[in-house]
């Protein structure tokens, strides 16, 4: 299905320009570059002239300039710093963000909108919402999906507070396009409904825009006549506009839905539609995919006539299409070719000339050859009988060196593994964590935050701080076991004394999320066991339910006695483990972390070191479950004498 969602879009629409900028930018537009300056220079003062290149700028990068983008962005942040604009500066920030979002630079883009961020935040300006949707964008492409979220809400929040209708609703639309992409439909629907409700009495290229969103949303929910519906208005709006290309996109949406509801006819005059508009416009890469459409549609009508000639038209070209793209390979290896063939031809002429002065010195080289041939004989006559001493002595050396090697060899083998199993939980586990801390720590540089935001904005950074003291923490342990192994202090420990400073611990978190811990633990029998191995299996089994548990639910922390081992079980009402899920967990191999309820990030090792410590003290580590019915995790430990 073929989709349009461009930044220019959304840059375009993602900023309220002042009444005079609104009504000045088409002309800027519409005048030649020569004029621009002499169009600038008429504004009434820095600040209104600084609006005006944003405005510019916005326009341009509808239109894809990159070169000219750049030129005025820089003009805009030259002209904001030297009268100390700091609203023409955030911008500048901005739009250099956003651009750099869409070269694919994730690196510069997150800096330099973390730059206009913290302008915004210093100057209580209401563009910080835009900030954080730039944000929410840039994470919603790595494919981050609680950091994204995190910024969407956070935009939501202040264009409340701030009572910006614009920059509210168009963080509904990004918010619906966000759970839509990760298949939450249902709430996809309620933030898009919100939006379109705004835009569509004053926006109505936005409002298309959102129609096709909601009409996707309607198909993934297999609400077909909805989702045909909205794209019918969309063939209205792209019928009035003249816009080919939109109408052949929407009628191959269209076209699946039908497919997917079994209508062959309406599918099939629906595609060819799309394919006669297409045509118009000579897009021959879309219109491959068009006959590649037509082809299976035609084919499961059982026409196989038509469905090999369309089957024939999307060979042919494909073939042309693919030869292009040889032809052009061809062309790039023969001028390669040639190239190097001039430069075999130079090289043959200068090796001409090296010859005949070789030729002039080459009895001079001759005497000093055969010289330095003699005295070369004498010196390795007298080396051979001095090392030939040597070799017996050394023979037996390098025996032992070779065992030596071998085992080395070895043990770097293993600390090589080791070390590629540290990267991959470092790279996956751990910056994302620092990703969200280093940008709340620049949101607190300046120090010039209300107290009621620095509070909040010290809770967020506390909170993260905690999860990245948690993961390293399993990891430093993990890392420890794998290079040199743990000693193991066996103590004598109360287990109910375990589970409550335990349980203390992640109390807060679980009030937050509105999960209830309830106790049954046994009051007789103490634990014999390495008090931080202990600890760190609690932990993690406690960390991992709250995780996995939705809002509202319950976790039950059970213990007994079995014989000459203390049971202590870990039961939560949360979303559960297949088969296969539940064979790996367990496994040496590190995990990838899934994210739970609320997006939490997750750690990876946890519970492979929950089996290692476990079995270290000598108990053992199981698990209970099924989808949607939650998990008991249950461990043993032994009992005291």
């Amino acid at each position: 299905m073929l989709r349009v969602n461009t930044l220019a879009k959304f840059l375009v629409r993602a900023c309220m320009p002042v009444m005079f900028v609104a009504s000045f930018a088409l002309h800027v537009s519409a005048t030649p570059q020569d004029s621009i300056s002499h169009v600038l220079s008429k504004a009434p003062n820095d600040s209104v002239r600084i609006e005006i290149l944003f405005d510019l700028v916005r326009k341009m990068t509808e239109k894809g300039n990159g070169v000219e983008i750049k030129r005025y962005t820089d003009q805009m942040m030259v002209f904001s710093k030297a009268i100390k604009y700091y609203p023409g500066i955030s911008k500048a920030w901005f739009l250099m963000a956003a651009s750099s979002l869409a070269e694919g630079d994730y690196a510069k883009s997150l800096k330099y909108y973390l730059k206009a961020a913290t302008i915004d935040d210093s100057i209580h300006s209401k563009w910080l919402s835009h900030d954080y949707d730039g944000l929410g964008d840039l994470f919603s492409q790595e494919k981050n999906k609680a950091m994204a979220l995190t910024y969407y809400k956070k935009a939501e929040k202040l264009a409340f507070e701030f009572k910006d209708a614009y920059a509210l609703n168009l963080t509904y639309k990004q918010l619906g396009k966000f759970y839509d992409t990760y298949g939450i439909s249902d709430t996809a629907l309620i933030y898009s409904k919100k939006a379109l409700e705004f835009y569509k009495t004053g926006d109505p290229v936005m409002a298309n825009e959102i129609r096709g969103d909601m009409a996707n949303s309607y198909q993934r929910l297999g609400n077909f006549k909805q989702a045909e519906a909205y794209y019918a208005q969309n063939l209205e709006f792209y019928g009035k506009e003249n816009d080919n290309n939109g109408m052949a996109v929407t009628y191959n949406n269209l076209s699946a839905i039908y497919h997917q509801n079994h209508e062959l006819d309406k599918a099939l005059a629906n595609e060819l539609k799309a394919l006669s508009l297409i045509s118009k416009m000579r897009d021959r890469f879309t219109i491959e995919s068009f006959y590649q459409n037509l082809a299976m549609l035609y084919e499961e009508k059982k026409d196989y006539k038509q469905s090999v000639k369309y089957l024939w038209d999307y060979t042919d070209l494909h073939d042309s299409l693919l030869n292009e793209r040889s032809s052009k390979t061809v062309t790039e290896l023969a001028t390669k070719y040639e190239t190097a063939k001039k430069e075999k031809e130079i090289a043959k002429l200068t090796e001409k000339e090296d010859v005949q002065k070789a030729q002039l010195g080459q009895q001079r080289v001759i005497i000093v050859a055969s010289l330095a041939f003699a005295l070369l004989i004498l010196l390795t006559a007298g080396l051979f009988y001095f090392n030939m001493s040597k070799i017996k002595k050394l023979s037996v050396s390098l025996t032992e060196q070779r065992n030596q090697l071998e085992t080395k060899s070895k043990s770097l083998e293993e600390l090589n593994a080791l070390k590629d199993k540290l990267f991959s939980i470092i790279s996956h586990d751990l910056r994302n964590p620092l990703i969200n801390t280093h940008a709340l720590l620049e949101l607190l540089h300046l120090g010039e935050l209300s107290d009621e935001k620095a509070k909040r904005y010290s809770a967020e950074l506390s909170e993260s701080l905690q999860h990245n003291i948690q993961l390293l923490d399993n990891l430093l342990n993990w890392a420890a076991s794998q290079i040199k192994g743990m000693e193991i202090n066996k103590i004598e420990m109360n287990a109910k004394d375990l589970i409550d400073e335990n349980i203390q611990a992640i109390k807060g978190a679980a009030d937050k999320k509105g999960i209830i811990i309830t106790e049954d633990i046994h009051q007789e029998g103490n634990i014999l066991a390495d008090l931080s191995m202990a600890r760190l299996v609690m932990r993690n089994l406690l960390s991992n339910a709250m995780k996995f548990t939705p809002r509202g639910g319950t976790i039950a922390v059970e213990s007994s006695i079995m014989g000459s081992f203390v049971n202590i079980s870990v039961r939560d009402t949360g979303i559960g483990l297949d088969e296969a899920l539940k064979n790996s967990i367990f496994s040496d191999k590190v995990q990838k972390s899934a994210p739970g309820t609320d997006l939490e990030s997750g750690f990876g090792i946890g519970l492979q070191l929950c089996k290692e410590f476990v079995e270290k003290n000598g108990g053992e580590i199981n698990v209970k479950s099924s989808p949607g019915k939650g998990s008991t995790f249950s461990f043993t430990l032994p009992l005291a004498a």
